[in-house]
């Protein structure tokens, strides 16, 4: 007699398998903890497959609501219960306008090392590199005094030729290492290393707050050009800056917004640089626009949009673009992909350029985020960032303690 195998073990690993997938994608694509407009409706959230129905849950002591829902598959199988909080929309000034930005870091960042005798050994290592400092590294201390510029830090080294105990931070930890100096060819004390400890440049402004002063821009952060290093913010200003060049995006090779600072009329201050951006305060918008709607993360979707740019020194301009696909999972900048489909600026940028991160993108008459990346080798398409996560990283400078003071 012939023996039938039963396939129904392999078909529950299989359904097993999938639902574990399934569970994985919600948790990465749904949060927990997610928002919803004040005065809008509470309804059924749908997204490739996936269903949540928020149902009234409770009243916050804030006054808010909070909503609970079961996320089902195809309106059928259970896969995970998530919360949505009303919370009051913001309306927020779409800029897409160029500021000049300056910046000093909290303490020094080491770029690089040299030699400080005059051995012949190419493959010997600095004073600096012999105690196990990298380029990166950002030193905050030495022999115990803090480190304001690269000038102060010059003159501390010069102080001690016994040793030279350094304070640094890597990778957000804080580490010491001792260093003896050497003596240069003029009888200088020196450790060999190259540091910075400023910066300037020209960004997008991505949006401004009329009601609480505060300014986003970029939505990335500003990073060493040679260590690639987020630089550590001690102290920022912006100030008034036209475009005065394009260089075009070609395949393989990003073009460049070229500009002037235009004074030293400082704007405004800058009070945090993270990975979503600039952001700080300025008691002047750089547009006359009104304030639109920002949209919930939730709200986005592919299809049309524009952006908000400017590439000469006109008034910024609105241009089409595709929002190709939307990743929730990302907590960082590269939210959604675009591609450029406006005929004008695809002849005079090529697409998407450096400087152009920042731009505002604007969807159903909202704003949902900002211009972040460009695809090197398609420089017609980008990454860019919700514009609910810059809202939100902003949302720590509203403190009373994070707010510049009067003199």
């Amino acid at each position: 007699m012939k023996k039938i195998r039963s396939f129904l073990p392999t078909a529950l690993s299989l359904v097993t398998a999938i639902m574990l997938a399934v569970s994985a994608h919600i948790d990465n694509t749904l949060d927990n903890g997610c928002y919803i407009n004040k005065d809008g409706d509470i309804g059924i959230i749908s997204s490739a497959g996936f269903t949540a129905e928020f149902k009234q849950s409770a009243l916050l002591p804030d006054g808010s609501r909070e909503y609970k829902a079961d996320v089902k598959l195809f309106g059928m199988i259970p896969v995970k219960t998530v919360t949505a909080v009303t919370e009051e929309r913001p309306y927020l000034i779409p800029c897409g306008t160029p500021f000049g930005i300056k910046l000093l870091t909290d303490g020094v960042i080491v770029t690089d090392f040299g030699q400080v005798n005059r051995s012949t050994d190419i493959f010997e290592l600095s004073p600096a590199g012999k105690a196990g400092l990298q380029a990166g590294d950002i030193i905050t201390h030495i022999n115990g005094e803090k480190v304001t510029s690269s000038k102060q830090f010059t003159e501390l080294v010069a102080k001690d030729k016994e040793k030279t105990e350094i304070q640094y931070t890597r990778d957000g930890v804080s580490h010491t290492a001792t260093a003896i100096p050497e003596v240069d060819s003029e009888g200088n004390l020196k450790l060999g290393l190259w540091v910075r400890d400023s910066t300037a440049g020209i960004g997008t402004m991505t949006y401004y707050d009329a009601e609480s002063g505060i300014f986003a821009g970029l939505g990335h952060a500003v990073c060493d050009v040679d260590t690639g290093e987020i630089l550590p913010l001690r102290k920022g200003e912006i100030v008034p800056a036209t475009i005065t060049e394009v260089k075009k995006s070609t395949d393989g090779l990003p073009g460049e917004l070229c500009g002037n600072l235009l004074s030293n009329t400082v704007t405004g201050t800058i009070s945090k640089n993270s990975s979503c951006g600039l952001f700080g305060y300025s008691s002047l918008c750089p547009v006359s626009e009104e304030a639109m709607p920002m949209a919930f993360k939730n709200e986005a979707h592919t299809g049309r949009a524009y952006i908000i740019t400017t590439i000469n020194d006109a008034p910024a301009k609105r241009y089409e673009i595709e929002i190709e696909s939307i990743d929730m999972s990302n907590r960082d900048n590269k939210n959604l992909v675009i591609k450029v489909t406006d005929n004008e600026l695809l002849s005079q940028t090529g697409g998407i350029v450096q400087g152009m991160s920042g731009s505002p993108i604007i969807q159903d008459d909202m704003l949902i985020g900002a211009v972040t990346h460009v695809f090197i080798n398609e420089p017609t398409k980008g990454y860019g960032i919700f514009a609910e996560t810059m809202y939100k990283e902003a949302g720590e400078l509203n403190s009373y303690a994070q707010r510049p003071q009067a003199a």
